[in-house]
Formats: structure tokens, C-alpha cells, sequence
């Protein structure tokens, strides 16, 4: 794997535990939220990298709680300088990571990238402790 790729593994698992608060599904945002935007990351990652620290950037500050994160992180990419047809080329990735061309996410489908990621997380021991919010307030384990 490429030290991008590693870097990229690294800060989707800061953006799990910095998101933990969102995944009780009391929020704007789910899970299967955070879940999708770090699939749409390593999309992009794999398909256009010069981009992606810059995307990740400004998906920080322009989407992090935003309930139509979809919206924002499609108007991410266009401000950072990607084509409409890279845009659809990181959508059909999307899609074709669940082993479809054309899908929603709403269905529950295995995704090749994310077991991928899943596994090498494993494999070098790197482990995501959950958390709860009370009060507004993270607390982690």
C-alpha cells in the first residue's frame, strides 16, 4: 500500500472517532452518513489523489454536520477543482464498490473497498473505541 493510502486510512479512522457522536442516529447525520462519505473519500483517493487532501479539507469545514452532506461534499468537489465527469466517474466507483453499476445506497450490499480497509485495519491492529455523547459532551473509552 502507498504511504497516501496509509495516510488516507488514518484520517478515516480520526473522522470515525471525531464523528462517534453522530452514530446514534439522533443527529442530522447517521452512520451509514459517515460510512459513505469515508467510501466516497477513498474514491476519490483511488481515482484522482492530487485531490483528495484538498477535498478532505474542505469537507471539513464546509460539511462535517451538515444533514445534506451528499449536497455538500458533490459542491466540495466541483470547488476544488474537480470536472463534472471526474464527479460521476467518483459516483460510479461508489457503485461499482458494491459490485453494481447502478444502485441505491439504501440496500444493504457487501462493498469490496470497505472490507478491504476493514481487513488492513485488522491486519496492523488499529482499533476505533467507541463513544457516547452526554450533554453535547464526546466521552470515549
Amino acid at each position: 500500500m502507498c504511504p497516501l493510502a496509509d495516510t488516507a486510512l488514518l484520517i478515516q479512522v480520526l473522522l470515525l472517532l471525531d464523528l462517534a457522536k453522530i452514530l446514534d442516529n439522533s443527529g442530522p447525520l447517521t452512520g451509514r452518513d459517515v460510512v459513505l462519505e469515508n467510501l466516497r473519500q477513498l474514491c476519490l483517493l483511488r481515482k484522482f489523489p492530487e485531490y483528495w487532501i484538498k477535498y478532505a479539507i474542505q469537507f471539513w469545514k464546509n460539511c462535517l454536520n451538515k444533514q445534506h452532506q451528499v449536497d455538500c461534499s458533490l459542491e466540495t468537489m466541483k470547488e476544488i477543482g474537480l470536472s463534472e465527469d471526474q464527479i460521476q466517474d467518483v459516483k460510479f466507483s461508489m457503485n461499482v464498490s458494491f459490485g453494481v453499476t447502478n444502485m441505491r445506497f439504501d440496500q444493504e450490499q457487501d462493498n469490496h473497498i470497505l472490507k478491504d480497509q476493514l481487513q488492513i485495519q485488522l491486519e496492523r491492529d488499529i482499533m476505533v473505541f467507541p463513544a457516547i455523547v452526554i450533554n453535547g459532551k464526546v466521552h470515549k473509552v
